[in-house]
């Protein structure tokens, strides 16, 4: 089985580059993506954009090397904005906690700013 990493994102983009300067928070797995409240959203090498519903993301997130079944913190915008969202989902259908930015996150050189 192919396992992935918990950076969903293509190697071009900056959240990509700016992703190992985010500081960690003890107890959580760290997933990085570009987000919205209701999916994840994946940017191709070509400008192509995907979207994974919360079973999607699940099944991504199990397959991530770094997760090992503990509590989640999303670094992917706004996906805790809505009660019934994407993090409210992923927590569901994973049996974790998922905490998640209810606004847009900002990630450079010197991490989340």
């Amino acid at each position: 089985m192919f396992i992935l990493s918990s950076k969903f994102i293509n190697p071009n983009d900056d959240l990509y580059r700016y992703a190992d300067r985010i500081a960690p928070q003890q107890g959580f797995c760290d997933i990085i993506c570009h987000g919205d409240p209701f999916h994840f959203l994946i940017r191709g090498m070509g400008g192509e954009k995907w979207e994974y519903s919360a079973k999607n993301a699940a099944e991504m997130i199990k397959n991530s090397s770094e997760f090992k079944g503990e509590p989640i913190r999303l670094i992917a915008c706004q996906t805790g904005a809505e009660k019934d969202g994407l993090a409210q989902r992923l927590a569901d259908l994973l049996l974790v906690p998922v905490k998640a930015p209810t606004e847009s996150v900002y990630v450079n050189a010197i991490g989340i700013i």
